[in-house]
């Protein structure tokens, strides 16, 4: 008898974070639903973020372009894992510099 209480409550709460979830969607930050082909040149991309499968229903790589487009992309993708090390290094190359000024300015 205590089991089935038990059960009961648990198919209750199940049915009703699908229904929310159904209702209000997926995860804050769930922008793709799928994966697509799309690639554009670098030059173009402003940014890039990682939606995880864990919160939303596939993980993407998620590329935010200058125009404020997003592209969705397989991370497994040979030209999305190219895209993102470059992206790295040229933040990482930003960075650097932004340093170096900082301590010119700071010089007598």
């Amino acid at each position: 008898m205590h089991f089935g209480r038990i059960l009961a409550s648990f198919f209750c709460f199940t049915t009703w974070i699908h229904l929310v979830h159904a209702f209000i969607g997926p995860g804050k930050g769930c922008d793709c639903l799928r994966a697509s082909n799309t690639q554009v040149n670098i030059s173009r991309i402003k940014s890039y973020s990682i939606q995880e499968e864990t919160i939303c229903s596939v993980r993407v790589i998620k590329f935010l372009t200058f125009s404020g487009k997003t592209i969705c992309s397989d991370p497994n993708n040979l030209w999305t894992k190219n895209t993102m090390k470059k992206l790295d290094l040229q933040k990482r190359a930003m960075r650097s510099q932004h340093l170096h000024l900082e301590c010119l300015q700071l010089k007598p």
